[in-house]
């Protein structure tokens, strides 16, 4: 029952939103309005579906006019044809990076990512010279193109190089060299972590440079601590539990032989004697005494 009452009032609630869409801006505006938004979402521009929806909210409750809201959707359209015309100008590269399954524990590990977009064999080499097998994938990219690596803070901690405390940057894409990043990987637990590498793809819209929502390349893998170093890490916890156990056991064995030691040379502690009690006197053992 309840199903079919939130059902309901999901219907009644479309229906006024329709209502109230066509009455403000009229059923051209409101047909255009989401034939727009359906391209948003399949579009690789910087715009999102989200953004639309809190504009139309807005208008909803008076924040915004009409006519601003017009003017908004004009210059999202504006912007996202020129990212449009932007993406034309995209090549396919290769990237390369090495994607390692076990790390050392508590040491900097290097992950390197390298596009070739110069020399492929050259990038290739670069990414072989980390840890573990190697990725080679065919991505369409930018001028420019971001990168990053993450994961949960309090199990890894990663440092890009020649970025102090970032996990990820931008760099130009050209012929003359190849983009590279390295990210130092430090593992802060023996259990499994997963690292999600992420590229992006930058163009400039209208003299400014504006990062495309859309993932150029996105990739999750899962590292853990090598084999020795989980190893050692169960030896470490096993060997300091044994011994607290073995000292513990010691320490009590060692009192009960000295206590046994002692009482059987009589040092022990003396018994304690009962006092025998005093006879009470009567009245007739007084007269007889006198």
């Amino acid at each position: 029952m309840m199903k079919g009452l939130r059902s309901f009032l999901f219907l009644v609630g479309g229906l006024a939103l329709a209502v109230f869409s066509i009455g403000f801006f009229g059923a051209g505006d409101v047909m255009m309005m989401r034939e727009y938004r359906d391209g948003m979402a399949a579009s690789v521009g910087p715009s999102a579906p989200g953004e639309f929806d809190t504009m139309v909210e807005k208008v909803a409750r008076g924040e915004i006019s009409r006519d601003e809201f017009r003017a908004w959707m004009d210059g999202q359209q504006h912007r996202d044809a020129q990212v449009e015309d932007a993406t034309e100008q995209f090549k396919r590269l290769p990237i390369n990076y090495n994607k390692p399954t076990q790390l050392d524990y508590q040491k900097a590990n290097r992950i390197i990512l390298s596009i070739g977009s110069a020399s492929q064999p050259a990038a290739l080499k670069r990414a072989e010279s980390g840890t573990g097998q190697v990725v080679t994938k065919d991505v369409m990219l930018s001028g420019r193109v971001e990168a990053s690596l993450d994961g949960p803070r309090d199990l890894v901690d990663i440092q890009l190089g020649g970025a102090p405390g970032e996990v990820g940057a931008t760099r130009d894409v050209t012929r003359a060299g190849n983009a590279t990043w390295t990210w130092y990987v430090t593992p802060k637990t023996l259990d499994e972590v997963t690292l999600t590498l992420t590229l992006y793809n930058e163009v400039e819209i209208d003299g400014k440079p504006v990062r495309i929502e859309r993932e150029a390349y996105h990739d999750r893998f899962t590292i853990r601590a090598s084999t020795w170093d989980r190893w050692s890490g169960f030896l470490d916890g096993f060997w300091v539990k044994l011994v607290a156990a073995v000292t513990l056991v010691a320490g009590l064995v060692g009192i009960w032989y000295q206590l046994r030691e002692m009482r059987a040379k009589g040092k022990g502690p003396a018994p304690v004697k009962p006092v025998p009690a005093r006879p009470r006197k009567t009245k007739k053992a007084d007269q007889e005494s006198e």
